[in-house]
């Protein structure tokens, strides 16, 4: 377009003029954002949401698909999954509660061949035992046992013995201790281990943090198995992620003043 006769030039507007230092600023930012993190949950103790969602994350191939459930395992891998440039597929599947159907959703997703991995609190696993179950009742037209032997299906259970992401919620403030165990932390008699031996699904515990790069590796590809993480109860996770949240958040506030450089 012509510009009329007479009009000045406009000077740029400083606003608008790249910096070519703020993508560097930011980078720096981020790589003390997670020193600090990593800093912190490489500490010694009972495993936590973060930690389990963290090292996870971390160890998966990137062909990998990693299915969350709702409540905890989703809020651990999004405060606390690492940065990296090839992260496995990452999926989560509400429900009406936010437990419905998480265990029929990893396998469904697991019969496309790939490798599965689901996050999953003690409640989201007892809410969907007959995943399980599901292939028995099909058709024998319809069932594939060889695909079915094969699938690279790994449900991680977080088991804490009940619904863990109620301790943060405002429920557990205002409500007398009982009624707020009755309704919301609804601790279960079903034990994990119970429940795969009267289903014949295979079982690794894992009591360790060190422990899970290797259950996440192992047996790959041979049939659908459960890895359960022993947990802290909900009432004692929720005072160690509270405390670690604010050492993190506070830390991290602390490493950015110097990192960011006014990013």
């Amino acid at each position: 377009m012509t510009r009329p006769a007479g009009s000045g030039a406009r000077s740029p507007d400083p606003r608008s003029t790249p910096d070519p230092t703020w993508l560097e600023r930011w980078r720096r930012a981020e790589r003390a954002a997670q020193g600090v993190v990593d800093e912190h949950l490489r500490a010694g103790g009972p495993p936590t949401v973060a930690q389990v969602a963290r090292l996870a994350l971390r160890c998966l191939p990137p062909e990998a698909t990693v299915l969350c459930s709702a409540s905890l395992p989703v809020r651990g891998v999004e405060w606390y999954g690492p940065v990296r440039p090839d992260p496995p597929r990452v999926l989560a599947n509400r429900g009406a509660n936010g437990i419905d159907g998480v265990v029929s959703t990893a396998r469904g997703l697991a019969m496309t061949g790939r490798a599965v991995v689901a996050l999953v609190g003690d409640l989201a696993f007892l809410h969907d035992l007959t995943a399980w179950l599901e292939p028995a009742r099909w058709p024998a037209a319809s069932r594939n046992d060889q695909v079915e032997d094969r699938l690279a299906l790994t449900v991680v259970v977080l088991d804490n013995g009940g619904g863990g992401i109620f301790s943060h919620l405002a429920q557990a403030e205002v409500l007398p201790a009982d009624r707020f165990e009755a309704l919301f932390a609804t601790p279960q008699r079903q034990q994990v281990r119970e429940v795969c031996a009267g289903l014949g699904v295979p079982l690794l515990e894992v009591g360790e943090l060190a422990e899970l790069p290797d259950a996440l590796s192992g047996d790959r590809g041979r049939g659908p198995r459960v890895v359960r993480v022993v947990m802290p109860p909900a009432d004692q996770e929720r005072a160690i992620l509270g405390a670690l949240h604010e050492q993190i958040g506070a830390a991290v506030e602390a490493a950015l003043g110097p990192a960011a450089g006014g990013a």
